[in-house]
């Protein structure tokens, strides 16, 4: 049996809501049963709403050393939005995932999504559409309601967009499979 390949996306942000200003894309192509595929990963100038809020949350994690790489550093790799959207794109043609992920759906996603609207280059559609998100919150209250306990991996580099979309696909790898074990 072959196994359908997926995508988890990841986005550091500048907010909290669908228009924020994105500082970094990270993106893994995984199969279920774990092996990462293919990774993808931008530094991206900031375009979009920026909310004190998330700034100051930022400042805090940099003071008290809980963001080893705070994004944006790298002023000489960064890329533009549309770019890096393109970009996204390309690498969603080139592997034909069946569903794309994030840690939860109503955040990573929903910026994607609109930010592809917001671009309205005729070019450059979203590649995916609604009936194709996976959510891995959903998963988790799966396996506590059934008394399932899955560790959530701790990614390499924290706040790390790459870091964390790998680290939360061997989450939902690790989900999947104790469901499949444990469910009839």
């Amino acid at each position: 049996m072959t196994e359908n390949l997926h995508l988890m996306v990841d986005l550091e942000t500048l907010a909290t809501h669908p228009r924020s200003a994105v500082m970094e894309l990270g993106a893994c192509v995984f199969k279920p049963g774990g092996e990462i595929v293919d990774t993808l990963a931008y530094d991206i100038e900031p375009e979009g709403e920026i909310d004190p809020a998330t700034v100051y949350w930022w400042f805090r994690q940099l003071h008290t050393g809980e963001a080893p790489k705070p994004p944006q550093l790298n002023r000489d790799k960064r890329v533009s939005y549309a770019h890096a959207l393109g970009r996204l794109s390309l690498f969603w043609e080139r592997h034909q995932p069946e569903r794309i992920w994030s840690h939860p759906c109503t955040f990573d996603v929903v910026i994607l999504t609109e930010a592809y609207r917001l671009l309205n280059l005729p070019e450059l559609p979203c590649p995916w559409t609604h009936k194709q998100t996976g959510d891995t919150m959903t998963l988790k209250w799966l396996c506590e309601k059934l008394g399932l306990e899955v560790v959530r991996p701790e990614p390499d580099n924290p706040h790390s967009a790459l870091s964390d979309a790998i680290a939360q696909a061997q989450w939902l790898c690790s989900m999947w499979s104790e469901l499949a074990d444990n469910t009839p």
